[in-house]
């Protein structure tokens, strides 16, 4: 996913081509894999997953970071479409009432983030990265 955020930052550098990036966490994942297994808690991921496919569709990068933390990257024309399609992913994941031996209800956690102003430029988000990674505030521009 690292990979394709890059890319997109890239081209939004080169063009101004807009993207978002959409994390969707689903909270009953842990308990369900607590109480039910692993092969529920596989079933529920390959549901949540198919859904973002169908959500997202072609023009969108899908990725998984840990237990039922994933990442949807799409380009876009307008914010709304963004909001659509974070709609369609709630209303599809509210809507899982079964996975495996587990049945019940799922809820949703949904955050977009939009390119804008302090995405414009290279320096910062090379500044910020190595921010990130080291968690450090001694850095020095050699």
């Amino acid at each position: 996913m690292s990979d394709s955020i890059y890319s997109y930052l890239v081209e939004y550098w080169r063009t101004g081509n807009e993207f978002a990036l959409i994390e969707v966490y689903v909270p009953e994942y842990c308990e369900i894999v607590k109480l039910y297994g692993n092969s529920a808690g596989d079933n529920l991921l390959r549901k949540i997953g198919g859904i973002l496919k169908d959500c997202g569709g072609t023009n969108c990068v899908i990725g998984r970071g840990q237990e039922s933390y994933f990442q949807l990257l799409m380009k876009y024309e307008d914010k709304e479409e963004v909001r659509n399609v974070c709609r369609k992913i709630r209303s599809g994941i509210e809507s899982v009432r079964k996975a495996g031996q587990w049945s019940g209800n799922c809820s949703v956690v949904i955050n977009a983030s939009f390119t804008d102003d302090s995405s414009k430029y290279r320096k910062p988000f090379t500044h910020g990265l190595a921010g990130i990674i080291l968690n450090s505030k001694d850095n020095e521009e050699l």
